[in-house]
C-alpha cells in the first residue's frame, strides 16, 4: 500500500512541477521582455543549484538530527524567507 501511495504521490508531484514550470516561464516571458533570456537562465540555474544542493543539505541534516531535522530544517528556512520578503 506504501508503494503504491508512493507512486501516487510522485506522479502528482510532477504534474505539479510541470504546472508550475510552465506558468514560471509565462510569467518571466510576460513580465521581462528585454532581459527574457537572462531572467530564465537565472531561473534554470536557481533550479539546477537547488535540485544540487537540496539532497546534500538534506542528507547532512538527518546525519546530525534524524528523520525530524530536515523538515525542522527546510520549516524554519521557509518562515524566515517569509519574514524577509
Amino acid at each position: 500500500m506504501f508503494v503504491v501511495f508512493s507512486f501516487i504521490w510522485k506522479f502528482l508531484c510532477g504534474v505539479g512541477a510541470g504546472i508550475n514550470s510552465t506558468s514560471s516561464f509565462a510569467i518571466i516571458a510576460t513580465h521581462y521582455k528585454e532581459e527574457r533570456e537572462k531572467t530564465i537562465g537565472m531561473m534554470e540555474a536557481s533550479s539546477g543549484i537547488g535540485l544540487l544542493l537540496g539532497p546534500i543539505i538534506g542528507s547532512v541534516l538527518y546525519e546530525i538530527g534524524g528523520y525530524t531535522l530536515p523538515f525542522i530544517g527546510t520549516c524554519n528556512l521557509s518562515m524566515n524567507l517569509i519574514n524577509i520578503i
